[in-house]
């Protein structure tokens, strides 16, 4: 078989094959393959055949677990990216984590272009074929890696547990100017979130293909295999994973119901608006090879109003101090996490430090929120959201983070641990942890007169910006005046 791409007028713009001939020699599907054909290493099941047949843009794939999804759309991938006529053609397979997309699709990508790719780069996920495709897995946990590039096509799997922004965003804008095909993958995931969304609206949209195949109906896992994994886990987690069941309702999740309940009481709405009459205070969640958030409130009479919402990775503290400043919100507090200390390697400072240097001129308050543990601070969580109100345009990527944020589930055991599943989720819901904390004075340690400012803040206190500068500029003298006295 030679690896030498033939002629082929086999494939459309979008990838439709023009008679069922071309699908089988692509396919493998004859017994006899062309002498001058490459032969993809997939033979597709029945169920995804109309799939790589279909004539629309767009694709919506809602299929049970252990269906074979992924090995479909990197064989889909392959074919097109081989067959295509545009130059310099790039496609996609973006996974809610990009560890995620290296542990499922990395491998299959890599045999099914075995003896062909031009080009493998392990360490950016990518192969080249000999037509100058590039094909290439990536994560929406990195999201700025994806902005500003242009996709041919693009595959999103498990799209229910992307970012909220990962598609309008970010994936859309890319595939504009080279009208590029869209696949949407996954299993059902709750009724609250984009990949529900499309469910529908695949249904109803022409320029959409759907296809929903359940387990009990695909004929592809043996039936004495279903009524074991029925027997393991419970009727809800089966009906959802494996029945495509979008009405079982989210298990293990923390804050579910309770937003649920808020926004059907009208608390999370257009008209909470920032009152400049009012302070603010915000609350950071720092990360340094994660997203750094921040939320944004007011204290009111009628209870906490959350005005603001912000995420942003790979910046510098600097970066989040001037975006404080260039708001018109005048600040009373600011909290930052406890690992807030930890000096970075690029400025030799703690956020702390900047922070206060940033802020140096202004009386305002800073926080570092106190060591509690994750159950309480959840509890905490808990019990503010009951009292918030939360701007819906500001504020609606950090609301679904915190309404999918959840127990990590123990595949071994069948059952939910106690420790939060850490995903694109966690920074949000961690920041608004924190603030829960300190906003719910319960939590806050009694103030120590007698303690040393930096003792005090790492138990919680606050001191105003002046203060806190103060009180380093006459820590860095004294530290000086010894050195020069040795």
């Amino acid at each position: 078989m030679s690896n030498q791409l033939p002629p082929s007028r086999a494939l459309t713009e979008y990838g439709n094959y023009d008679n069922h001939s071309d699908f089988e020699r692509l396919f493998g599907l004859h017994d006899k393959q062309a002498d001058d054909a490459w032969e993809l290493p997939y033979t597709p099941r029945d169920q995804m055949i109309d799939f790589h047949q279909r004539k629309q843009r767009f694709a919506f794939l809602i299929c049970h677990r252990r269906f074979g999804k992924t090995v479909a759309c990197i064989g889909e991938l392959v074919i097109r990216a081989l067959y295509t006529t545009k130059k310099n053609a790039q496609y996609a397979y973006v996974c809610p984590f990009r560890s995620q997309a290296k542990a499922v699709a990395w491998q299959y990508l890599v045999d099914m272009t075995q003896g062909i790719a031009t080009d493998v780069k392990v360490s950016e996920l990518s192969i080249t074929l000999p037509n100058g495709a590039k094909i290439w897995l990536s994560g929406s946990d990195n999201i700025n890696a994806l902005r500003g590039l242009y996709l041919d096509g693009c595959v999103l799997d498990e799209f229910a547990q992307c970012r909220p922004d990962l598609l309008d965003a970010v994936i859309q804008p890319c595939l504009l100017d080279r009208k590029g095909w869209l696949v949407i993958i996954g299993t059902a995931y709750g009724r609250l979130n984009q990949f529900y969304d499309y469910y529908e609206k695949s249904k109803e949209d022409e320029e959409w293909y759907h296809a929903d195949i359940k387990v009990l109906d695909s004929g592809i896992i043996p039936h004495e295999e279903i009524e074991r994994i029925r027997g393991a886990i419970s009727e809800a987690k089966f009906n959802q994973e494996f029945q495509n069941d979008f009405s079982a309702e989210l298990v293990g999740t923390y804050y579910a119901s309770i937003i649920n309940e808020i926004e059907q009481l009208g608390q999370i709405n257009k008209d909470t608006h920032w009152q400049p009459e009012l302070q603010v205070q915000v609350a950071f969640d720092i990360g340094r090879s994660d997203n750094t958030v921040a939320w944004f409130w007011q204290e009111t009479p009628h209870g906490i109003q959350v005005i603001d919402f912000y995420t942003n990775n790979g910046e510098q503290a600097e970066h989040y101090i001037k975006l404080l400043k260039d708001k018109p919100y005048d600040y009373s507090r600011i909290h930052l996490p406890h690992d807030a200390k930890a000096k970075t390697f690029a400025t030799k400072k703690s956020a702390i430090e900047q922070f206060i240097d940033g802020f140096s001129e202004r009386e305002t308050q800073l926080n570092i929120v106190p060591k509690l543990s994750v159950e309480d601070g959840i509890e905490a969580a808990r019990q503010l959201l009951k009292f918030t109100h939360f701007d819906y345009d500001r504020c609606y990527y950090g609301v679904e983070c915190l309404r999918v944020y959840r127990k990590k589930w123990d595949d071994v055991n069948q059952c939910f641990m106690k420790t939060p599943l850490h995903d694109y989720s966690s920074d949000a819901a961690d920041a608004f942890r924190y603030m829960a904390i300190m906003a719910n004075k319960d939590y806050l340690p009694a103030p120590d007169p007698h303690e040393s400012i930096n003792n005090s803040l790492a138990r919680g206190r606050e001191y105003s910006m002046n203060q806190l500068f103060n009180e380093r500029e006459n820590s860095m003298n004294r530290n000086n005046f010894k050195s020069r006295r040795i």
